[in-house]
């Protein structure tokens, strides 16, 4: 789109004047000067302006014109920063700026408003037809914002060439966490990209929906270890599952360190009836790294189960365990621990 012709003394008077407005005022058109002041001084007087004088805002609208992307780029964002949702009319229209960097400005700054519906429209535009760089923060800055409006808009990043693009999507609904992005993980299970699926199976950890659960229990036995990974950290949070026993019980013999170590996380963080078995087995594995996680999740669970274990690991040959296990027991109250 075609953008209004810069008009660069507004800036240039400011710059003139040690990068504030000259006695509080903004000089007129017969007094400015230095048109070709540099696109930093440009920048530079955007910044110093004292922002709580009205004239500063002209100041800023007419930077919005400027032939210089830096320069468009920082006046969008001292107008959202200054002016909050007032800014929209004024900066509405460079969410399809020529420049990636001025788009990019203009929407987090329409993400920051949540509560705002005229922000909808351009955010799902530039989702869907933007380009990826510009989808790909824009999708970031929504997952920190945890704003569920775009949970469809990010699922239709998931048909993107880009796995970058579809991993930041799936990043992002974890992040909102709404129970709604199960289609959208399940289908992230099946991508091409291992880093993909591993994100899918983030999403579906921090959901807990058991529904996941036989999809999950496939990828058990995938190739991939950093898969295989996320699987164990994902069983533990599906719960009391049907056939969640043989998944546990197979992801703690896994060939790989990480992959046991990533189950014991999880079983520290969902911890259950279900992991005292597995528990039991790993707490004799040769590895200390596992042992002490071993503990870590066994002083997790508060169930009476998990106290003769903690008495075991009391005799580990690691002084350090040891002294976890001791610590442990020191935390419960009754006759179990005694």
């Amino acid at each position: 789109m075609s953008l209004p012709p810069r008009r660069p003394s507004l800036l240039a008077i400011a710059v003139l004047c040690s990068g504030a407005l000259c006695h509080g005022t903004i000089a007129g058109e017969s007094e400015r000067a230095d048109a070709g002041a540099s696109p930093a001084e440009r920048v530079r007087a955007l910044l110093s302006a004292p922002a709580d004088r009205p004239e500063t805002v002209a100041l800023y609208r007419d930077a919005l014109g400027d032939d210089v992307p830096e320069v468009r780029s920082a006046a969008i964002q001292l107008l959202w920063t200054h002016r909050g949702a007032a800014a929209f009319a004024d900066v509405a229209k460079y969410a399809e700026d020529p420049d990636e960097s001025v788009r990019i400005a203009a929407l987090l700054g329409m993400v920051a408003l949540p509560d705002d519906p005229r922000v909808v429209p351009p955010i799902a535009k530039a989702l869907a037809d933007g380009p990826a760089d510009v989808r790909a923060q824009l999708a970031a800055a929504i997952g920190d914002h945890r704003d569920a409006r775009f949970l469809d808009a990010l699922g239709g990043l998931l048909g993107s060439s880009n796995p970058s693009l579809r991993r930041t999507a799936l990043e992002a609904m974890r992040a909102i966490g709404s129970a709604a992005a199960l289609k959208y993980f399940m289908t992230g299970t099946s991508d091409a990209d291992s880093h993909v699926v591993v994100a899918a199976l983030g999403g579906i950890e921090a959901i807990g929906d058991p529904r996941a659960f036989p999809r999950v229990a496939q990828l058990v036995s995938s190739p991939d270890e950093e898969v295989r990974a996320a699987v164990a950290g994902a069983v533990p949070a599906l719960g009391a599952a049907p056939g969640s026993t043989e998944a546990l019980a197979a992801l703690s013999k896994d060939s790989s360190d990480a992959v046991r170590i990533a189950l014991l996380r999880g079983l520290a963080e969902h911890p259950g009836p279900q992991a005292i078995p597995v528990l039991d087995a790993m707490s004799r594995s040769e590895n200390p790294r596992v042992r002490r996680t071993v503990v870590l999740a066994l002083k997790a669970d508060a169930s009476d189960a998990s106290v003769p274990l903690l008495i075991g690991l009391t005799r580990d040959p690691v002084e350090s365990i040891r002294a976890s296990a001791l610590q442990g027991l020191g935390r419960r109250e009754g006759d179990a621990a005694l």
